[in-house]
């Protein structure tokens, strides 16, 4: 009788063995978070993923850092030295702002002006709840001086205002950090991405965002090649 094509063939003993490669979700998790320990001087730029992540190369593999964090991270560390310091930079509206505040708001304002003048806020309370902004710390669009207000008296609520000042200050810097990096897709020129890496490799906590949010991820070698299967 005639066999279809469908009909399953014995193995023949003649018959090459195939080696049986392991599945492709094998080479999943192969990118990991990297320690301070591991980082070097030695990373090239290689370009930009979609205009959010830097991919760079060092001595151990391949790099992917997130722009948006690691200049939160330069910013953080720069606006917490500025305030130890006791100095701030900041620009003048040509027109001040007047922002009413809601009761939390100004529940929060009564407890961080100093903070928030510390960072290069200038900034007047007048009748009622009702603030007059004249100055942004330096790093901040003029023309969102209201909306990053309140969303810094906003990340202050009644649980961290009795909080100890350092950890206020924390917050405040954090706040401000996130508002004023860079953002994700933002094209950047090779030259902006050496200096960001350059910076950010002078910080305090190279490896993670003030919200402990990883910045690098690394793709070993080691593990790039296992994931193609090579020996």
């Amino acid at each position: 009788p005639s066999t279809s094509a469908a009909q399953f063939v014995a193995p023949s003993s003649d018959r090459p063995a195939v080696n049986v490669l392991p599945p492709l979700v094998s080479a999943a998790g192969i990118a990991r978070e990297v320690t301070v320990e591991s980082l070097t001087k030695k990373i090239r730029v290689l370009g930009q993923l979609e205009d959010s992540f830097i991919i760079a190369t060092d001595p151990e593999g391949l790099l992917l850092i997130d722009q948006h964090v690691a200049h939160e991270r330069i910013l953080f560390d720069k606006y917490r030295a500025l305030e130890a310091a006791r100095t701030s930079e900041s620009q003048n509206l040509l027109v001040p702002e007047t922002f009413d505040l809601t009761p939390a708001q100004a529940a929060a304002f009564d407890a961080v002006a100093g903070e928030l003048e510390s960072y290069g806020f200038a900034l007047m309370r007048l009748s009622g709840r009702t603030v007059a902004i004249k100055a942004v710390p330096a790093d901040l669009p003029p023309s969102e001086a209201r909306n990053i207000l309140a969303e810094v008296l906003e990340t202050i609520d009644a649980e961290k205002r009795g909080a100890a000042r350092a950890t206020l200050r924390d917050e405040i810097a954090a706040s401000l950090a996130c508002r004023a990096a860079i953002k994700i897709n933002m094209p950047l020129t090779e030259e902006k991405m050496r200096w960001l890496i350059d910076r950010l490799l002078t910080t305090s906590s190279p490896t993670t965002c003030p919200h402990g949010r990883p910045i690098i991820l690394r793709l070993k070698k080691r593990d790039i090649e296992k994931a193609f299967h090579r020996p």
